[in-house]
């Protein structure tokens, strides 16, 4: 149960928090178990190596737990960026198959809703006036939505466009 427990807090919480599982299970051990019980006195030497010995096995058994948790972190990782790599590798497939913008951008917005997570997404394209943004594609967004015109030069996507450049916005609610 001891080691058991070590495992589940390695896995959980790493490295740090099971050698504290380590050393509080073997105080935990001693205050209840050996005589003369509700305490933390040890009355014999054979004690002592008992404890010594439970606490290097926890403490090995934390640190092998918590390697394999850095790694299974680290597979679930590559595992994310494959399939980010394989959704881009999927929409330049379909930039040369589908002809049809429209349909092009659609299926854009469909395959990076696999890689990102987004309730709401559009692409905005500059109308031929150049006066106007018009949304394009869209996922998540009611037809009204989808019908906004937005002038250059306002709002943040409308800025972004005449000044040609990229706009870091920290909280998008207050824009």
């Amino acid at each position: 149960v001891y080691l058991f427990a070590v495992v589940a807090v390695a896995a959980r919480s790493g490295l740090i928090a099971a050698l504290v599982a380590s050393v509080l299970g073997v105080v935990a051990f001693n205050f209840f178990f050996v005589p003369p019980r509700f305490t933390f006195e040890v009355t014999y030497a054979t004690h002592a190596m008992t404890f010594a010995t439970m606490l290097v096995v926890g403490l090995l058994v934390g640190v092998l737990t918590s390697r394999v948790r850095g790694q299974v972190l680290w597979i679930r990782d590559k595992e994310r960026r494959a399939s980010a790599l394989a959704s881009l590798n999927q929409v330049g497939k379909e930039m040369t198959r589908i002809l049809d913008l429209d349909a092009l951008l659609a299926e854009i917005l469909r395959l990076g809703a696999d890689v990102l997570p987004f309730d709401h997404c559009a692409v905005l394209l500059l109308e031929e006036a150049g006066q106007h943004l018009g949304i394009r594609a869209a996922r998540g967004y009611s037809e009204e939505v989808k019908a906004l015109r937005i002038p250059v030069g306002r709002g943040v996507t409308g800025r972004a466009v005449q000044e040609r450049r990229t706009i870091y916005v920290a909280a998008v609610i207050k824009e």
